[in-house]
């Protein structure tokens, strides 16, 4: 899933493209990999952005790549480290 999102850095919002997909390893759901990429700067037209949600966690300029797990996996990772 792409969609666009709107940030804050410094003096100045930031609009970033963010693509989501599901990570599956064997049929199951691993969790999912997002790639942020940083598009413009937007300063007097802010307004015209309204509609996108905003997201504090995008920062800088350029691009960078998360994994997020699920519960589940984190769970089951969790469980095996205690083992």
């Amino acid at each position: 899933m792409e969609e666009q999102k709107i940030s804050f850095n410094n003096n100045n919002f930031t609009l970033w493209k963010v693509n989501t997909k599901p990570l599956f390893i064997k049929g199951q759901l691993k969790g999912f990999k997002i790639k942020n990429t940083f598009i413009k700067e937007i300063t007097s037209e802010v307004e015209n952005y309204n509609y996108l949600s905003l997201d504090l966690t995008l920062k800088g300029k350029g691009s960078f790549t998360e994994f997020i797990e699920t519960k589940a996996q984190r769970e089951k990772r969790e469980q095996t480290k205690t083992l």
